[in-house]
């Protein structure tokens, strides 16, 4: 019994053998129809089951692929109101930004080079009481300040920006001085050569609040010391500053609209 699928084996080598080398000896041809005529139907089946997925499935085949993308479009949008949630609240949990009247505003442009903007475009705009000199921030952080307005959008020059400028002072001696941007990090400038200045300690905003009560409040941080350049024979000295917001990967930011 044992021996049965080697003999059945040894015969399928021998016919195969046979079809191979002649196609017109009448075994062969008995076996060759044979074997067509057992297998034609399977491969007909595969044919028509080929022929229904690429045509009669077609239509299905796009719906699904409809589906998913609208299931990613809503997973996207999901992860953008979760960020979005959770920035409103830290936002407002906030010490600092509490006494504010605060507007979100989402950023949906920016100038400069991709990982290092120089200023942002927001979807807030005149309707919404933006106006020019208004502060924009992220927690207790300073993102910059608004510079152009249109009726739905602005614009906000960024700490970076070589047209950028801001009161700062020290945030352990008050030590004043002026934060300006210089190309991808900003300058504590025009600080008086007996001042002392720590690298790691932090730089606030000095505050420029205006008559209308709305501009630059005091005690936002602007970024951290990184570098002090220090010469005795110079009355001035200057700190690099590095600031503690990644401004390329900024979603939504608050501008203050009074205090």
């Amino acid at each position: 019994m044992k021996k049965q699928p080697l003999i059945l084996l040894a015969v399928f080598l021998f016919a195969s053998i046979l079809i191979f080398l002649n196609n017109d000896f009448p075994a062969v041809k008995f076996l060759s129809n044979v074997t067509q005529t057992v297998f034609s139907p399977p491969k007909a089946l595969l044919y028509d089951l080929r022929v229904f997925i690429s045509r009669g499935d077609g239509a299905e085949l796009r719906k699904i692929k409809e589906e998913n993308t609208r299931l990613s479009e809503k997973l996207i949008e999901f992860q953008r109101l979760k960020g979005d949630n959770e920035a409103l609240r830290s936002q407002f949990e906030t010490a600092e930004t509490k006494k504010f009247n605060l507007l979100p505003a989402r950023v949906i442009g920016f100038l400069g080079r991709f990982s290092s903007p120089v200023s942002l475009i927001i979807d807030r705009g005149q309707r919404h009481g933006v106006k020019v000199g208004m502060a924009v921030v992220l927690q207790n952080n300073l993102v910059g300040k608004i510079i152009q307005v249109s009726p739905s959008y602005s614009q906000v020059i960024l700490p970076l920006n070589e047209k950028f400028s801001v009161l700062g002072k020290t945030a352990e001696g008050n030590v004043p001085g002026v934060t300006r941007g210089v190309e991808d990090f900003i300058l504590l400038d025009r600080v008086h050569v007996n001042e002392k200045i720590t690298p790691g300690e932090l730089i606030l905003t000095k505050g420029e609040i205006n008559e209308k009560g709305f501009g630059v409040p005091p005690d936002f941080i602007i970024g951290r010391v990184n570098s002090v350049n220090k010469n005795e024979s110079l009355p001035f000295q200057t700190a690099k500053i590095e600031a503690l917001v990644s401004f390329s990967k900024l979603n939504l930011v608050f501008i203050l609209l009074s205090v």
